[in-house]
């Protein structure tokens, strides 16, 4: 499996997270004042105030938005059709963030070198458990 990578605007991108919170259940915000890993339904568009990174994720894909010198956002989602290695790991949860649940799941996709040495060419948020 490999991904697919899509460039968005960032407001184009926050409006298809919070349409769509059955494809993206979760999000991770990193504002200034505080981190939230919530149900993306509960979100609002003032979430988004003083809203440093967000991430929007579910099984089939991640919404990640940031802010750099520019704004930037990025859709990836699963390319089941094409042969890649996939890691997928489990990181326990611990309090504040284990409301949800106990454990964060993380997709590492494996990238190649020309010489043949591997990589983890991009690592997206799955879900919760």
């Amino acid at each position: 499996m490999r991904f697919l990578s899509e460039e968005k605007n960032i407001k184009d991108a926050f409006d298809e997270a919070l349409c769509h919170p059955n494809e993206y259940p979760y999000a991770l915000l990193y504002k200034i004042s505080e981190v939230r890993l919530q149900e993306t339904a509960e979100l609002t568009g003032d979430d988004m105030t003083e809203c440093m990174e967000a991430r929007f994720f579910g099984t089939e894909g991640e919404i990640h938005i940031w802010k750099d010198d520019v704004p930037k956002a990025v859709k990836i989602t699963d390319d089941v059709s094409v042969k890649g290695d996939v890691i997928e790991r489990c990181y326990d949860l611990r309090r504040p963030f284990d409301r949800l649940g106990k454990h964060l799941i993380v997709l590492q996709y494996i990238g190649r070198q020309n010489d043949g040495q591997a990589f983890v060419e991009l690592t997206r948020l799955k879900g919760i458990e």
